[in-house]
């Protein structure tokens, strides 16, 4: 009998993306005529949420300056739009992609409250094609699923910094030992 494998379960929300193209101005640092309204629009339209995020992913310039002054350009452009929605900018790592625009920036609206948990299979690869028994990391992918408070920490967690209410200062307490007994004890006795 082969031995199965310990692969976990991914969690995606492909169903639950909207797309929009926004366009800087040839060689410039300004966005094209009418595109902070065309994005106020289109993310309006949407009706978003805290718990939803928007990703601009911006292309990359071959001169580090343009490149630095459209990122403010979006920046100040997120600003006048006003979201409430998580807003995360994202650029291509390393050198400029021959076949890539840099002045289209590609804005993906992610919804994170219809998570789909994807088992891994159940088939052994190759000339064994014997079913495994089911395995228990498919049963507790649908567990943590069903126990997130946000389900974006499934997909794209945030960074756990000083903006994460009191979930950082309560670590920072636990680390310098000032943490304060519970007030009710608990009884583990049977």
């Amino acid at each position: 009998m082969p031995v199965g494998s310990f692969d976990r379960p991914t969690y995606v929300a492909d169903s639950a993306t909207a797309q929009h193209d926004l366009y800087f101005a040839p060689d410039s640092a300004a966005l094209a005529p009418g595109q902070v309204e065309a994005l106020r629009s289109f993310l309006g339209s949407l009706v978003l949420g805290v718990g939803d995020d928007v990703i601009l992913n911006v292309g990359r310039t071959e001169t580090p300056v343009l490149n630095a002054q459209r990122l403010a350009t979006l920046h100040r452009a997120m600003a006048q739009v006003a979201t409430p929605a998580r807003v995360r900018f994202v650029s291509p790592p390393g050198f400029v992609n021959s076949d890539s625009r840099s002045d289209v920036v590609l804005v993906q609206v992610q919804r994170y409250n219809r998570i789909k948990v994807v088992c891994p299979s159940l088939q052994v690869p190759g000339e064994l094609a014997t079913p495994l028994p089911p395995m228990t990391a498919c049963a507790n992918g649908f567990n943590i699923a069903a126990m997130a408070a946000d389900p974006r920490d499934l997909i794209a967690p945030g960074r756990l910094d000083g903006s994460d209410d009191g979930a950082v200062a309560a670590v920072q307490r636990y680390r310098a030992d000032k943490v304060k007994p519970f007030v009710n004890s608990i009884d583990t006795s049977n």
